[in-house]
């Protein structure tokens, strides 16, 4: 295990191979990737970060790996571009802003072994995030566990994606119920039932039944 005791600033640092810092590599301060271009791939599971990951236009060549990878205070991966997958996969988070981040593969918001302990205000925002494909815990197993913020705790406003990513290797079954309960998190997500219905209908998933929670949640909201 490396210790790195201060804050970690790599501004506008170019890089034309991997940057790698999984194995437990710790960070106590601050990791800074503003303006980054990494050509390799980027990889920081199993890490762990005392303060705020800010990677505001950060360039990854290939994958953005932070497999169970660990923050003590909020995650910002904001206007990021990430040429293959950005891999969250076990991650432990007090909260995650992706606004305005385009991911070329997969975005995985993958399952934790321990959920997260979101604490007061805790956000995870994904508004207009553009993935190739999309995979989140949504199985029977993943509720009530603590895994996602309080209802007004998730923004996915302008969020997109073009199909629903294969589902990890003994993962649960993915629940449409649980789907429309995480879309129910989102107080504004309304317009957003036809996409998961789309991306359901192209993985040979029913849609029947998120499309009519997304009509009565429209209707609740008109009154």
């Amino acid at each position: 295990r490396s210790t790195l005791l201060d804050t970690v600033d790599l501004t506008n640092l170019e890089l034309a191979h991997d940057l790698l810092l999984r194995g437990g590599t710790r960070i106590n301060g601050a990791w800074i990737l503003r303006g980054a271009r990494i050509h390799g791939e980027l990889d920081a599971s199993d890490a762990a970060f005392g303060s705020i990951l800010a990677t505001e236009r950060l360039e990854v060549g290939a994958s953005f790996l932070l497999r169970r990878a660990s923050f003590a205070q909020p995650a910002e991966i904001a206007q990021a571009l990430i040429h293959r997958d950005l891999d969250l996969s076990g991650v432990r988070l007090a909260g995650l802003d992706l606004s305005d981040t385009r991911v070329n593969g997969v975005l995985r918001l993958g399952r934790s072994t321990e959920p997260p302990a979101p604490g007061d205000g805790a956000r995870l925002i994904l508004n207009r995030v553009r993935a190739a494909a999309f995979a989140a815990p949504l199985s029977d197993a993943d509720f009530p566990a603590r895994i996602w913020p309080p209802e007004g705790g998730v923004e996915l406003s302008g969020f997109s994606f073009a199909r629903l990513a294969e589902p990890e290797r003994n993962a649960p079954p993915f629940s449409v119920a649980r789907l429309a309960e995480f879309l129910a998190l989102d107080r504004s997500a309304a317009p957003l039932y036809p996409l998961f219905a789309a991306a359901l209908r192209a993985s040979g998933i029913a849609a029947d039944d998120l499309l009519y929670a997304g009509r009565e949640r429209a209707r609740a909201q008109a009154w």
